[in-house]
């Protein structure tokens, strides 16, 4: 459904996290303008790519 609604991503609450949300981006349905920006007060993400290995 989002992707036959032309968006470029979707967020939605987490199944896993209660409170949590989920953040998904089509990258190749970007286009110039588009941008995201980032609420992390608890610096919980990860700060570079070192960071996603698991």
């Amino acid at each position: 459904m989002v992707l036959a609604r032309g968006c470029t991503g979707i967020l939605f609450p987490s199944q896993v996290h209660e409170g949590g949300t989920n953040l998904i981006v089509y990258s190749a349905r970007l286009k110039d303008g588009n941008s995201v920006m980032v609420n992390d007060p608890d610096r919980r993400l990860p700060r570079d790519q070192s960071s996603w290995v698991r």
